[in-house]
């Protein structure tokens, strides 16, 4: 039965798949994502400057909730002239005069490999975001590729490509892969994908001085900055899926459908549930409770949690805040299940042990850190419950001031 069930599914995928094969970037535009950034320069001719440097690139939404991938070296620009005040802007779908532009942040970097993950800030009231699936370059046969697709922005103009693979590997850049096909600037970091949109790299930039070729990183190297949004294994997705959907029957509706009455469903269970976070001074640990609002139905079991912190950094004269990389936490993705539960408060409560320890010993690396008492602005948490039934609900996101002793 369970056979006949998922074959079902996957066929019902597959004809979702088809039906868009033939426009993969009417697909693929609304989640492609303009991207600038701009700072003052501290060296050079324009320094003191506000906005005198600029940097463009592509990226687009991996994940409901804002996160999105791009280039690293997007950045390189301010970097050169070591600017302040730097802020990234991103339109969604289109360039230009006229486009609402949100701001963005970074978040993480795999800087050998060239790969920024970004978090953009959405208005609560936005419409959902439609991520891109993020397939293998393992999956695709150097010696029989199939046709592939590129879009993404370059100045204010919205640019596709059809590409064919030249070679599986690159003089230049050992990880990455050369393609056919002649791009601009700005269109770095534009997702590569198949026909039915499944991304399976970014370009990078061209090698120097062929300007009809074209580098690819392959998406699979974005695992690590990517794997804790990306929680859940297709076998579990299929599992809940079944305990929440059912087996499929004849005559029964759409299976789209049936998935947005189920997302509709745990958007209304999480809304039962209000969160708060601690740092606790006893054993620098960080405690996240949540209060049940409503009563009856289902309980927390455990959470999935990324941390990141904001460190307070001396910047000349001036004191700012930056998004260090995530906390290393006990697994990956890091899970925690629940501590304790008071029938009577309605409260469960979590316990993320070393976080003291963990920011202590990122804050002894990073040389013009603002020194003690507080050396950190405020933590970034990014939560996703689970209920004892295994349903992952959506995701919490909170800001903790940590209120440790340090030493």
């Amino acid at each position: 039965m369970r056979s006949a069930a998922l074959f079902a599914f996957l066929f019902l995928i597959g004809l979702a798949a088809g039906a868009r094969a033939e426009t993969p970037y009417q697909h693929v535009r609304p989640s492609l994502l303009h991207l600038h950034a701009f700072g003052t320069p501290k060296t050079g001719p324009s320094a003191g400057v506000p906005d005198s440097v600029e940097s463009q690139a592509t990226g687009f939404f991996i994940s409901p909730e804002g996160f999105a991938l791009t280039v690293e070296h997007f950045f390189k620009p301010l970097e050169s002239v070591d600017a302040i005040n730097v802020r990234i802007e991103a339109s969604i779908g289109d360039a230009g005069a006229g486009v609402p532009k949100f701001p963005a942040y970074f978040i993480s970097e795999l800087g050998n490999l060239d790969l920024a993950l970004l978090k953009i800030d959405l208005p609560y009231d936005h419409p959902r975001i439609a991520p891109l699936f993020l397939g293998t370059s393992a999956d695709i046969n150097p010696d029989d590729p199939p046709e592939i697709f590129s879009s993404g922005f370059s100045q204010n103009s919205y640019k596709t490509h059809t590409i064919s693979l030249n070679e599986p590997e690159s003089d230049e850049v050992p990880y990455a892969w050369t393609l056919n096909v002649a791009i601009d600037g700005g269109e770095s970091g534009s997702p590569v994908y198949t026909k039915n949109g499944t991304v399976i790299g970014l370009l990078k930039g061209s090698p120097i001085n062929i300007g009809t070729l074209a580098i690819m990183i392959p998406v699979d190297f974005a695992q690590p900055l990517v794997g804790h949004i990306k929680i859940r294994e297709l076998e579990k997705e299929i599992l809940q899926l079944r305990q929440v959907v059912g087996a499929m029957r004849a005559g029964d509706p759409p299976i789209d459908m049936r998935l947005n009455q189920v997302e509709d469903g745990l958007s209304e269970i999480g809304k039962r549930f209000e969160w708060t976070a601690t740092t606790s001074r006893d054993d620098g640990s960080l405690q996240v409770k949540y209060t049940k609002l409503i009563k009856g139905g289902p309980q927390i079991a455990s959470i999935q949690v990324q941390i990141t912190p904001r460190l307070k950094l001396r910047d000349g004269n001036d004191v700012i805040s930056k998004d260090m990389p995530s906390l290393r936490l006990k697994s990956d993705p890091p899970s925690f299940p629940r501590n304790s539960f008071d029938p009577v408060l309605k409260q469960g409560m979590f316990v993320i042990a070393d976080v003291q320890d963990k920011l202590d010993a990122q804050y002894k690396l990073v040389a013009n850190a603002v020194g003690k008492p507080e050396p950190y602005r405020d933590l970034l948490m990014y939560i996703v419950p689970a209920t004892e039934d295994g349903l992952n609900l959506p995701p919490v996101t909170l800001n903790v001031s940590p209120d440790y002793v340090w030493k």
